[in-house]
């Protein structure tokens, strides 16, 4: 190893001790969440001190050639555990005032790795994310189908649908996300006319006026959606399960108005639409996966 190779810390903790010693040189010592004690020893230079908390992977010195045993720039190190190895037992061990039982370096740090990994969220297929829009299209359909009657379920309605095709922060919605993805060119009957989701989600749907009456601006539907969903930041909605089903609960306490409250009919058509499309694009892409799994 040559002189001043940086050296990183295998494990997160904190540096309890720093010590220039007359055999093994410049020496640091990192204890760890099960308090086990790292030494790392003939270092040429301490970047952290005494007192740090160190994350793991994060440069806490540099190896060297210091103290009286070592005839070339290496790094000892060791781990000094409360706890025996099974196997080793008879490796007691006892250092500046660190007390226990040597264990194999090897063992350990491959066992961490294995469990950081374990701990790790594993990322979604592209089954399960399918998965997911279909739970919310459901949704959709549910809170349609109350829409009549309890009219002010319009804002639940509107925060699926900014999830599914007005979240700006996930690529447009996940729906949106997902059809250009997969390059979905379904269209369905509009104005006379077969549209794009994107064509109907954009089209204008109110003119607003300013207070002097010069200026107006159009609103789209997806302009409508996400100001309902999000009024300021707001009014949002939460997915939460309950044991056999899932229920969208919105805060319901905004003021009324054209911006936070538009007519029923709004919500009807709108949500009717995206899930009549949302559907067409699930039943496209199984339909894919299904022949994908038959050709293999």
């Amino acid at each position: 190893m040559p002189e001043s190779t940086p050296i990183k810390t295998p494990v997160s903790g904190e540096v309890v001790a720093t010590y220039n010693q007359t055999e093994m040189g410049k020496t640091m010592y990192v204890k760890d969440s099960q308090n086990n004690i790292h030494v790392f020893a003939h270092l040429s230079e301490f970047v952290a001190k005494k007192g740090d908390k160190v994350r793991r992977n994060q440069l806490i010195a540099k190896s060297g050639n210091t103290g009286t045993k070592t005839d070339a720039p290496h790094l000892h190190y060791e781990i000094i555990s409360p706890i025996p190895q099974k196997g080793l037992e008879h490796m007691t061990r006892s250092l500046r005032g660190f007390k226990g039982y040597n264990i194999d370096p090897e063992e350990f740090l491959t066992k961490q790795l294995n469990q950081e990994k374990m701990s790790q969220p594993r990322p979604k297929d592209d089954l399960e994310i399918i998965k997911e829009l279909g739970t919310y299209l459901l949704i959709l359909k549910e809170e349609l189908e109350v829409l009549k009657d309890k009219p002010y379920r319009s804002r639940v309605v509107a925060c699926v649908l900014r999830l599914l095709v007005a979240d700006k922060t996930n690529e447009g919605g996940l729906l949106r996300r997902l059809i250009k993805k997969y390059s979905f060119e379904g269209k369905i009957k509009k104005w006379d006319k077969e549209v794009t989701l994107e064509e109907y989600l954009k089209h204008p749907f109110i003119k607003t006026s300013y207070d002097n009456g010069k200026s107006e601006v159009s609103k789209t539907r997806e302009n409508i959606i996400a100001d309902t969903a999000q009024q300021e930041g707001i009014a949002h909605c939460t997915l939460n399960r309950t044991e056999s089903n899932f229920l969208f609960q919105a805060i319901l306490s905004m003021g009324k108005s054209e911006k936070t409250d538009p007519q029923y009919a709004f919500w009807s058509e709108t949500g009717g639409i995206v899930f009549e499309y949302g559907t067409k694009f699930m039943l496209k892409v199984v339909e894919d996966f299904v022949k994908q799994d038959e050709k293999q």
